[in-house]
């Protein structure tokens, strides 16, 4: 028995007593997500994670959420992570500084700031079993849980949603382009260098051999850019509570699941653009198990380059605005050209023939021109320095994640 998020973020907003108690709780998928994320790819013996596990839950506490509490944290040497859910942050950032603190405190959100703290010689684990060679990393955590009673797995929370960002969606028609098209939305989400001309020959290769492509083909594409994956059949009723990103065979192509929680799943298709679809309609879609490929980062994955690539999405989205300054900057060049012409006809016309009649008329003209010229003039400033400056600022937050 449970409740949906809708109903429970409700009661959290009203009830005092149950807000104070899951705000000052330290809560077992928190713990499990740290330690986790401390021992990734290395080899723990039977039991070994469990011990880990006992001394992290001993040590562990909630840092207040205000400033004097996390400079006292800082200040005793402890790690300190973010560990409320920030659309604007990564899951679990390690805070580092009081102004990065300060940053993610006026980032709106709807629950409460949370803030653990772990004692800084618990990260820092020393084995004597061997880093796990690049052929077992390939060998995914999903294949565990693919194994287990999927029907226990706990619903993906239905906040746990995804912003549709056309600069994530790419298209592509055909079995070829349209899984070219796929891996480039998976490296536009998970941040890893797309080789497309090495992908795109071994592709038609395939494709020229079998006259399809498969899923185990896209599996071995995802390995060979050191992408973590593994390939497993799941019942339609719990495709709601998997991990994303990840791949699925859709119509004549593939297409990828970009986001999975109580109320459905939305998929990135390479022609169909995104597409939502219900808990209630899955079964429509989806009548017998899935094939699904799921694919994630390791620590041997390399990130995208810093380019010209960075810069392209920002101009895209002001691109409008960017038109316009373009448009009354060349208008104002017209204005700023009929200036001096019509002075030229006043000399002309009304200097030489001395008539006073058309020197009211011209000067009439000059005048609403100057003034046309000046206000278009003041107007193209401002909208090009105001796109300009909002660029900026998201270009410097882009370069900051980056570094």
């Amino acid at each position: 028995m449970g409740i949906s998020d809708e109903k429970f973020f409700s009661l959290y907003k009203e009830k005092l007593n149950l807000r104070k108690f899951c705000d000052k709780k330290i809560w077992d998928p928190e713990l499990i997500f740290f330690t986790k994320r401390f021992l990734d790819n290395k080899k723990i013996k039977k039991g070994g994670i469990q011990k880990i596990y006992e001394k992290i839950y001993k040590e562990v506490e909630i840092i207040p959420s205000n400033l004097l509490g996390v400079q006292k944290a800082l200040k005793n040497k402890k790690r300190i992570f973010l560990s409320s859910f920030k659309s604007t942050f990564e899951e679990g950032i390690e805070i580092v500084s009081t102004n990065q603190f300060k940053t993610i405190k006026n980032s709106k959100n709807n629950f409460s700031l949370r803030i653990i703290s772990i004692p800084d010689y618990y990260t820092d684990f020393d084995y004597e079993e061997d880093k796990i060679s690049p052929e077992q990393e390939n060998i995914s955590k999903e294949n565990f849980i693919s194994q287990t009673n999927s029907n226990k797995l706990p619903p993906v929370s239905a906040f746990n949603d995804f912003d549709e960002d056309e600069n994530i969606l790419v298209r592509g028609e055909g079995p070829i382009d349209g899984t070219l098209a796929c891996f480039k939305m998976l490296s536009n989400l998970m941040d890893f260098p797309f080789r497309k001309d090495s992908v795109e020959k071994v592709l038609k290769e395939f494709y020229e051999e079998n006259n399809f492509i498969s899923l185990q083909l896209c599996a071995k594409i995802g390995s060979y850019h050191a992408l973590q994956v593994s390939i497993t059949k799941l019942d339609p009723n719990f495709i709601t509570n998997i991990k994303t990103p990840a791949l699925i065979k859709w119509k004549n192509t593939f297409a990828i699941i970009i986001n999975s929680n109580q109320k459905g799943i939305k998929l990135a298709t390479p022609n169909e653009g995104y597409i939502k679809i219900s808990s209630s309609e899955i079964k429509n879609f989806f009548k017998e198990d899935i094939e699904i490929l799921f694919l994630e980062r390791t620590n041997i994955t390399q990130n995208k380059s810093f380019g010209p690539s960075w810069f392209l999405p920002a101009i895209k989205k002001y691109k409008g605005v960017l038109i316009q300054v373009l448009v009354a900057s060349f208008v104002v060049q017209l204005f700023t050209l009929a200036n001096p012409l019509l002075i030229q006809v006043i000399i002309d016309k009304v200097i030489s023939q001395r008539s006073l009649d058309t020197l009211q008329v011209l000067g009439f003209a000059l005048l609403i021109v100057t003034l046309l010229e000046g206000i278009l003039s003041a107007l193209k400033t401002f909208l090009l320095s105001e796109t300009t400056n909002r660029i900026d600022q998201k270009l410097a937050s882009e370069v900051i994640d980056h570094l």
